[in-house]
């Protein structure tokens, strides 16, 4: 192999990696600060941020971005990506509509369990979107490090 294609495929890796950490980020996020939380205090004061991962979204917007650029670049890993990337735009538009018309979003409306219960289900496949992509970047890693 070329030295400028070591070199390239190095690149592309190291952004695969940067990506895949951004996609993922906002799922591991409110866990991580949950744990961190409960060793602080104990389960006194549980917390779970479950919004967390909407409110991350440029994050793994941008991750998102890279990885569907190198899987294009390097022909692998596209579809699972692009539709893990799919899903959580469709998903992210969804519950920012659901909340603006129903009035959950400026608190004009009182949130009911019911409306608290999709919203926190509807949350759960955005993060599983996530979690889809960051499958489908350990993939693109892996298939670039195996090409010669």
């Amino acid at each position: 192999m070329k030295k400028s294609q070591s070199k390239s495929k190095t690149i592309q890796i190291v952004f695969t990696i940067i990506g895949t950490i951004l996609v993922l980020f906002p799922v591991v996020a409110p866990i991580l600060f949950t744990l961190i939380r409960i060793i602080q205090t104990g389960f006194k004061h549980f917390n779970f941020d479950w919004l967390m991962p909407a409110e991350l979204f440029p994050v793994a917007l941008i991750g998102a971005i890279i990885l569907i650029v190198i899987s294009l670049i390097a022909r692998s890993e596209r579809a699972i990506i692009i539709s893990g990337f799919a899903l959580a735009a469709v998903v992210i538009v969804g519950v920012m509509a659901y909340t603006t018309l129903t009035g959950l979003a400026s608190g004009e409306t009182e949130p009911a369990e019911w409306m608290m219960g999709l919203l926190m289900g509807i949350m759960g496949i955005y993060s599983i979107a996530h979690i889809i992509m960051g499958v489908g970047g350990i993939m693109l890693v892996r298939s670039l490090r195996e090409r010669k």
